[in-house]
């Protein structure tokens, strides 16, 4: 017997997720040395290149965190100083902070809220409202647009994550 999970098959822009370290470590310099410097001014921005797109990266581990400061302060020292490339810093190390909550709360990982009392709000359970969110069919443009980069792409800018 065949097991199938019948999940649809989509094919994903890799220029996005380097797989090989050489690869990963090319886009991190480039960004360093290239986008750090205006990441506080386009970061918000999802129609332009403004964010690292180093997250899939950083979440398997084909880079570390340890890696991105070691990069960033060789291109641009003057990050830990408040200059170019401290709001990249800044969310590097917010981005450290919750992996870090999510070691010593370990209740985060297991469907459980980090403040006990938004437990007792009442979730709407729409199936209907959840696979119109999942197909970018909301009726709010830029979730909908969000969600189909997502679904096109495999990657979704930080700030419609945010959003979405």
């Amino acid at each position: 017997p065949s097991i199938t999970l019948n999940y649809p098959r989509q094919s994903f822009d890799t220029a996005h997720f380097p797989v090989e370290e050489k690869a990963a470590i090319a886009q991190l310099r480039q960004f360093c040395q290239n986008g750090a410097g205006e990441y506080e001014q386009q970061r918000d921005f999802p129609a332009v290149e403004g964010t690292s797109r180093l997250s899939a990266s950083l979440a398997t581990g084909g880079l570390s965190p340890r890696q991105c400061l070691h990069r960033l302060l060789a291109e641009q020292p003057q990050a830990l100083d408040g200059g170019a490339g401290s709001v990249w810093l800044s969310e590097l190390i917010w981005r450290e902070f919750y992996r870090h909550l999510m070691t010593y709360y370990p209740s985060l990982c297991k469907h459980c809220p980090f403040i006990a009392w938004t437990d007792r709000v009442q979730w709407q359970s729409n199936p209907a409202h959840l696979q119109a969110w999942q197909k970018g069919k909301t009726g709010y443009p830029i979730v909908d647009a969000a969600m189909r980069q997502l679904n096109s792409t495999g990657w979704m800018h930080n700030r419609l994550r945010m959003i979405t």
